[in-house]
């Protein structure tokens, strides 16, 4: 099994360049001049694997904040279009035309964890009680 290993410069700019082109292995392999052979015999060294991976998941987390921060304004702003796409996606509501729909107090069916983290947080930071 490899153990730890310090990664190179080049190693280090090419994690940089993932997270910050979001190109694909296969671009970012001809950008920094490597074969993709190279790349994935990077990739089964744990430093590089972890810290590639982590760094991935940490900008797709800032991403997924930002847009969600956006994303409430929206509904916090009366936008009816954003607020049912908040109901459909995160809530599980289904159009149902013998259904009626309180829009000051829905419902929302939260299906994992997940979800109700976004929802209360979106809760917290855009609606008025």
């Amino acid at each position: 099994m490899d153990t730890k290993k310090e990664l190179t410069i080049q190693q280090l700019d090419f994690i940089r360049d993932r997270i910050d082109s979001g190109l694909s292995i296969v671009d970012l392999c001809k950008k920094h001049k490597i074969s993709r052979q190279t790349y994935y015999a990077w990739m089964k060294n744990p430093t590089f694997a972890e810290t590639s991976k982590g760094l991935e998941n940490d900008y797709k987390t800032m991403l997924l904040d930002v847009g969600l921060m956006k994303f409430g304004e929206h509904v916090a702003n009366g936008n009816l279009t954003a607020l049912i796409f908040l109901l459909k996606t995160l809530g599980g509501w289904q159009e149902n035309s013998d259904v009626g729909v309180n829009i000051k107090t829905p419902v929302i069916v939260v299906r994992d964890e997940k979800q109700k983290e976004a929802i209360e947080s979106l809760t917290k930071r855009f609606v008025k009680e």
